[in-house]
């Protein structure tokens, strides 16, 4: 029996798999937390190669927006954006335009910009991706089957890996293999990819975002470095911050060579989020913009790693609504002077059990 190959890259499915165990593994260490994944399939890839309305050019500015589109048809918009290569530059440019304003008054900047071994800078050329999908241009149509199509590519000159992740993308279609991507429009998303320059945002985040990068260990030694005085140096209270974490032992497709090592470095960080989200969900049902108010808890359960971090409810928990009880539980290493506070409160409704 043959094993089917993976997912399209660029497609939605191809990081279902992990969202899902990554939903699993939040949800089995904090019950409590309702998290909402969408996996996307970016323009000219997968089922969006048959949306209408999405014109071009197809560049990464584009991209970024359709998801801010995507946003917007759902009526939430993510505290959370995750992208790989050539979605990393995406999910960039999505936070940079989040934070200029361009989707509208009522965009709410992502809280954490996961980009997962993806530098933040340009790339002379492209990823070196266009020249391989320049060349299914003349691709002789119909496709027999994957093996001939990676040996056509290989004869081609092209390396095995490139043969690999284009024959990844293969789709069956009766008797027919079939591209499931736009050759045309990926091609022009790969070369404005690698001509997009982020280092601005990446060295001054937006107050309140997190930008963290994950990457493997055959980075540019230049670009890592950059990027890890970055993320060591001591910043203030206007910007946001820069994270970088290297997974050893994995090819680019991470999320498929160690999902364990990854999950293990994103669950903790999301979990950071989790205990803001009741607060600030608190803090909407006192002023009454929940018409559920009235079946709130009365126990509000805040399960934070950091103290006041990113958006401040010092004011929540100072004057707590009636009936509504808020536990912190914490560990150790949390700031004094924040631990001095939280105790100050035990005479009102806030409860501070001792470090755990």
């Amino acid at each position: 029996m043959g094993v089917p190959g993976p997912p399209p890259p660029g497609c939605g499915n191809d990081f279902a798999d992990f969202a899902h165990s990554l939903a699993q593994n939040l949800s089995a260490s904090h019950a409590s937390a309702d998290w909402r994944m969408v996996t996307v399939d970016l323009r000219n890839h997968g089922r969006s190669t048959n949306i209408e309305g999405l014109l071009p050019p197809h560049d990464v500015e584009n991209t970024a927006r359709d998801i801010a589109n995507l946003a917007k048809y759902l009526d939430i918009w993510p505290d959370v954006v995750v992208g790989h290569s050539l979605g990393g530059k995406v999910v960039l440019q999505y936070a940079l335009s989040s934070a200029q304003g361009d989707y509208g008054d009522s965009t709410q900047l992502p809280k954490q910009v996961w980009v997962l071994d993806c530098g933040p800078g340009a790339y002379e050329g492209g990823y070196g991706t266009e020249e391989a999908l320049y060349s299914l241009k003349t691709l002789p149509t119909p496709i027999p089957s994957k093996e001939w199509l990676a040996d056509y590519i290989i004869n081609l000159g092209f390396p095995k890996s490139k043969a690999d992740w284009i024959c990844s993308s293969l789709k069956k279609s009766g008797e027919q293999w079939l591209l499931s991507f736009n050759v045309d429009g990926v091609v022009q998303m790969y070369t404005s990819a690698g001509g997009s320059d982020y280092w601005q945002l990446v060295e001054h985040p937006p107050k309140d975002m997190e930008i963290a990068v994950v990457r493997t260990e055959n980075w540019d030694p230049d670009a890592a470095e950059r990027l890890e005085s970055l993320a060591k140096r001591e910043r203030d209270e206007s910007t946001g911050k820069v994270s970088v974490d290297v997974i050893s032992n994995s090819g680019h497709w991470i999320y498929r060579d160690q999902p364990e090592k990854l999950m293990e470095i994103m669950t903790p960080r999301l979990h950071s989020l989790g205990g803001k989200v009741f607060l600030q969900y608190a803090f909407r049902c006192a002023q009454g913009d929940n018409d559920d108010f009235a079946q709130w808890s009365k126990q509000v359960n805040a399960l934070l790693q950091y103290a006041f971090r990113d958006a401040d409810y010092s004011a929540l928990l100072e004057q707590p609504p009636k009936d509504t009880e808020i536990a912190i539980v914490r560990t150790e290493s949390w700031a004094s002077d924040a631990v001095e506070r939280l105790k100050s409160l035990l005479r009102g409704k806030v409860m501070n059990p001792e470090a755990i």
